[in-house]
């Protein structure tokens, strides 16, 4: 498994979820150079994907609020000496505390919550400025916010 700064970690997690719109971009591109007109081209897509791109834009919108998809593999964490360790099937790192400016304890207020999504993911924003999310089925994952709580304030969203 590879090592990873907290910031590639971030990164390459954001990377990640921006597949589904370079897609979406990729199709809009290559369906505006085989039609020529930008009108004709945004009607086509809309026309003939809105359920997906309904799912696009709420999938979007879900992980810039700190929710993201259930991993296939479990992550696993663990806390000591002020610093959080992921362990990711795709990658390790290791985030010292004091390199967190925000920690955000996210959770999926909705009655009609989506089978693969998680329902609550630690939000960890860095003092750069980018976020890991943890999803909250990752083992030790209550442990591990109740030993952060101790040192930190954990703020807590509910997002519809």
């Amino acid at each position: 498994m590879k090592a990873y700064t907290p910031t590639i970690f971030a990164l390459r997690q954001l990377l990640y979820r921006a597949i589904p719109l370079a897609v979406f971009l990729l199709i809009m591109l290559g369906s505006y150079l085989l039609i020529g007109k930008l009108l004709d081209t945004i009607f086509i897509i809309f026309a003939s994907a809105g359920l997906a791109l309904a799912y696009l834009a709420w999938f979007i919108s879900a992980y810039s609020k700190g929710l993201i998809d259930t991993p296939r593999r479990q992550w696993q964490l663990a806390f000591g000496h002020a610093t959080i360790n992921i362990n990711a099937v795709w990658g390790r790192t290791v985030i010292d505390l004091n390199a967190v400016k925000k920690i955000v304890l996210v959770s999926d207020d909705n009655w009609d919550q989506i089978i693969g999504m998680e329902v609550q993911c630690l939000k960890l924003v860095l003092v750069n400025g980018f976020s890991i999310i943890i999803p909250g089925s990752s083992a030790n994952f209550d442990s591990t916010l109740e030993a952060i709580r101790q040192t930190r304030q954990v703020e807590e969203v509910l997002v519809n």
